[in-house]
């Protein structure tokens, strides 16, 4: 009901008052429902008051608006005691509408009750459309929600006339649609969604809400497509031009010729403005046509056009045939090509063309692939002699080029055998022949795959079919892996043969003294150059092979005769002596010291200690056995 005064329209406010039971039965907080009057006119006072079913001490109460915690401000009054909490909204609006929560907290639990609030009024935008900027492909969301009630109706159009609104949520949605509060939705872009939109909205209340927006369309940068004149001259200047179909400034351009990037030079200009590239081909040739390609990049993107020029012209050497030497069943590939346009035609055959006569080539064993050169995949002895290479494409003087095919057969080295057992100081040869192969054959000497060189110690002598390595003065050292290489063009071959030399043992690896701490790891290396192959025997602080039963040095001594302590101990230090034997002349025998250092309690440093004492009646020894 409205009163008049001072000709101001001034609404009687409601009130609406929830009561609090005496009752205490339990002991979990609980809130008594309440809800606002029906329809609430703008301007008019609203209350609402938010009590408990039972009574309850020290009750917290709180408000939250459409979720968002409400704390009074200018329209909005909170009044809350231990047993309830009135709400006072003392101007409503449009703006007014919305669900409002009353929480009540206490000790042994909290509850909470929602009722909405519909202020009857114009409408209000609570989300407006903007502007957007979309990429082809891209999804849009204009939004277009208000403030109001009633509820509006809501409506989009463009500049076609097209027109969306909201439907019923069983209807498959289209691909521009309108969902709820109003949004306008572009699932997927299209150049032609481009332009204005506008979005209405009404109550019948009021004007209503309008507000007209703008969708650009980024398109991707494009080429407009561009072509060579068909069959130029040669000696012409030749100009294309590579223009923008659409596209952003600024952009730059770049040109390419079967894929290779163009520069400006004696063959090539190039002149670009904003938004047009012109390519100019200087006395165009044969040898200019290609695949020529205009590369633009700019803010929208990038784009590529490829078109083809093709000059008439006569054939032109681009691979020339030559003479090729070839062994014996091996592969072979000659080459022969050249460009020109129309595109040559590559014919080959054996012979010479003025001398000999040419013959057609046997399909079955040769093959001409694309590009012009010829393959077979065996030569045969036969196949030596002259082959012709012919090109033509109707334009001209034809190409031809005859070469000469070399077949050597491959080296084939003869097994050679050396002395089973020989003795230091003895001389040694061996010879490396031929069983077949022709032309030039060059040998080579290795030991152990390593070459070898004429020198005091050994001497080569080769001649065309056989080479002869001989070993003046032999030493156990020169025991090893001898191979013999023989090579002529296309091909090689090999043979090894092992030579051993008998004699006493000398040094390979020599073990030294060593100095390491408590738990460090200690490797000591103890070999020789032997053969027969050594045994290796290591024994600790002077004592006898036979005196080690008592020890476990074997457990620190690896199959090649090293000394290894991966944990070392104060007890581990001493002398030890490592005796390399084979059964011929006098062994090898060296004794070295390993020292302990230990951290001294006294002194607070590092000091030495050797362990050693004469008293020790155990040596520590191990064999091995022959290595």
């Amino acid at each position: 009901m409205k009163s008049t005064r001072s000709g101001l329209s001034v609404s009687a406010p409601f009130f609406l008052f929830c009561f609090v039971s005496l009752s205490s039965s339990e002991d979990i907080v609980k809130i008594r429902p309440f809800n606002f009057p029906k329809f609430v006119e703008e301007g008019e006072q609203v209350q609402i008051m938010c009590g408990l079913r039972e009574r309850d001490k020290n009750v917290k109460f709180s408000w939250f608006k459409d979720g968002f915690l409400l704390e009074p401000q200018k329209g909005v009054k909170i009044i809350s005691t231990d047993e309830f909490s009135v709400l006072t909204i003392t101007d409503a609006n449009s703006k007014s509408s919305g669900n409002y929560t009353c929480k009540a907290e206490v000790s042994t639990g909290r509850d909470d009750h929602t009722a909405e609030l519909l202020v009857k009024g114009p409408l209000s935008w609570r989300s407006q459309p903007l502007d957007v900027s979309a990429n082809l492909g891209d999804k849009v969301k204009f939004p277009c929600e208000t403030f109001g009630f009633p509820f509006p109706r809501i409506t989009w159009t463009n500049e076609n006339d097209d027109l969306w609104e909201m439907k019923s949520e069983k209807e498959t949605p289209t691909r521009v649609h309108v969902v709820k509060y109003g949004a306008l939705v572009i699932e997927t872009v299209k150049e032609e969604d481009g332009g204005l939109y506008t979005c209405k909205a009404s109550n019948g209340i009021g004007e209503g809400l309008q507000k007209t927006i703008q969708l650009s369309i980024i398109a991707p940068l494009k080429i407009q497509p561009f072509n060579f004149p068909p069959n130029p001259p040669e000696e012409t200047n030749i100009q294309v031009l590579c223009g923008l179909e659409r596209g952003d400034m600024p952009v730059e351009f770049q040109w390419l010729k079967n894929d290779i990037l163009i520069t400006r030079g004696s063959v090539y200009d190039i002149a670009h403005t904003s938004s047009v590239s012109v390519l100019i081909i200087k006395n165009a040739t044969v040898k200019s046509s290609g695949n020529y390609t205009c590369s633009v990049r700019g803010p929208s993107g990038k784009d590529t056009y490829t078109a083809e020029l093709l000059i008439k012209g006569p054939p032109r050497w681009r691979t020339i045939p030559e003479d090729t030497v070839v062994g014996l069943k091996s592969p072979l590939q000659l080459p022969c090509n050249a460009y020109g346009y129309p595109t040559p035609t590559v014919h080959w055959t054996k012979g010479h063309p003025t001398k000999t006569g040419n013959t057609e080539l046997e399909k079955s064993h040769w093959q001409t692939l694309l590009d012009g050169t010829l393959i077979t995949d065996a030569i045969k002895y036969g196949d030596g002699g002259k082959y012709t290479c012919t090109i033509s494409n109707g334009i001209g003087q034809n190409l031809q080029k005859t070469v000469h095919v070399t077949v050597r057969v491959p080296v084939k080295i003869r097994p050679f055998i050396v002395p089973k057992l020989v003795e230091e100081g003895e001389k040694v040869q061996m010879i490396c022949g031929l069983e077949k192969g022709d032309g030039v054959v060059r040998f080579q000497w290795l030991k152990d795959g390593i070459p070898i060189v004429s020198e005091v110690r050994w001497t080569i002598v080769t001649h065309s079919d056989f080479s002869v390595l001989m070993i003046n003065n032999t030493e156990v050292t020169n025991s090893g892996n001898y191979t013999c290489i023989g090579r002529n063009t296309g091909s090689k071959d090999s043979h090894t043969a092992m030579l051993s030399v008998q004699g006493p043992p000398t040094w390979k690896k020599t073990p030294t003294d060593v100095e390491a701490a408590i738990g460090e790891s200690v490797v000591i290396q103890c070999s020789a150059h032997s053969f027969p192959s050594p045994s290796v025997v290591w024994t600790k602080n002077f004592k006898l092979p036979s005196d080690t039963a008592k020890e476990n040095v074997q457990n620190f001594v690896d199959s090649h005769g090293t000394l290894r302590f991966n944990d070392i101990q104060r007890e581990d230090g001493g002398y030890y002596t490592c005796i390399i034997e084979n059964g011929i002349g006098s062994p090898l025998q060296k004794t070295i010291e390993i020292k302990i250092k230990v951290r001294s309690p006294y002194l607070g440093r590092i000091i030495i200690e050797n362990v050693v004492t004469p008293s020790l009646d155990v040596a520590e020894v191990v064999s091995l056995d022959r290595i």
